[in-house]
């Protein structure tokens, strides 16, 4: 039986090898998929992380005022840095690979947080500070003519879109929090080495914390309900090869290599927070033999939240 899945996987390889893949891949997940459309469920899934991450820092820095951070992965909506500009934050730096956010979806994500406001609902998730919320209304109402840099630059957004390494705008010892959003699950397992070298060298050595959502699971199921979260597990490595692609690559790791790369950068870990599959529903899926060191305790993990800080 064709699958869906099997459809996109196909069309992301193939746009994967194109001039201008991450314009194809806009195309496909707008006008395909629906996958950067800013949906309801997605904005509020995004507005509990902020308030887990928030929460987390509190927590474990035992302080309140949260200055700098850093996100991992901006997406093509900034729910997140917007949720810190809205309760004070002072400097809010978000990385990724690729150009994804644009005026048209940072006005779409705006007019999100003010309806969200008016209809009562932002202060179950944060402790916004009215004046922030007067200013985005403020923005929207001038926004054309502002350009997108400008409007960045008031609710305290630096946007880079580049490679790890050396970020100017990153001082060591600097950040009180760094930030992911299931972003972690698509950069290979070397790459994460050398950006937790990174986090170690910018987080704050006392008082800073991660916070870093990772969702493990097979993302073709969150398009293909007919497969099982953790279907990717059944290909050995070179068959995942041929089936992963560079416009949404999944690494396939599970907690237990997560947990090695913190501590090998020596991280701490403060709060391990998981998420698993149902136990009846684990034991119909198949697991390659490439898996099978690990145990079923591990395998069956599909979601964590793991918060850590400097030894």
């Amino acid at each position: 039986m064709f699958k869906k899945w099997y459809l996109k996987a196909i069309v992301q390889k193939f746009i994967s090898f194109l001039p201008f893949s991450q314009e194809f891949n806009y195309f496909f997940q707008r006008f395909i998929t629906q996958g950067i459309t800013l949906r309801d469920y997605y904005f509020y899934d995004r507005l509990l992380h902020a308030k887990n991450h928030i929460a987390s820092f509190k927590k474990h820095a035992k302080v309140d005022i949260l200055s700098k951070v850093v996100e991992l992965g901006s997406g093509w909506h900034p729910i997140i840095p917007i949720s810190f500009f809205l309760i004070g934050s002072e400097q809010i730096i978000t990385f990724d690979i690729h150009n994804l956010i644009t005026k048209k979806t940072l006005a779409k994500t705006i007019g999100k947080f003010l309806e969200s406001y008016e209809k009562g609902i932002l202060n179950d998730y944060l402790e916004v500070l009215p004046e922030k919320i007067a200013l985005l209304k403020k923005i929207i109402l001038n926004y054309d003519t502002q350009s997108f840099e400008e409007i960045l630059e008031s609710i305290h957004i630096v946007y880079l879109v580049q490679e790890t390494g050396i970020i100017e705008e990153i001082k060591e010892n600097s950040i009180d929090l760094i930030v992911s959003n299931n972003t972690l699950e698509h950069i290979s397992e070397e790459e994460l080495k050398n950006l937790f070298l990174q986090f170690s060298l910018w987080l704050k050595h006392e008082k800073g914390v991660m916070s870093h959502f990772i969702d493990m699971t097979d993302h073709f199921s969150h398009f293909d309900t007919s497969i099982s979260a953790l279907n990717f597990l059944k290909y050995s490595p070179n068959q995942w090869a041929w089936i992963d692609n560079s416009i949404q690559p999944q690494n396939r790791l599970r907690l237990d290599d997560y947990i090695s790369i913190f501590q090998d950068q020596k991280f701490i870990l403060l709060e391990v927070n998981n998420q698993q599959m149902e136990k009846a529903m684990y034991e119909t899926q198949k697991i390659h033999s490439s898996f099978a060191h690990k145990s079923e305790e591990i395998l069956l993990v599909t979601h964590s939240h793991i918060i850590s800080k400097l030894v």
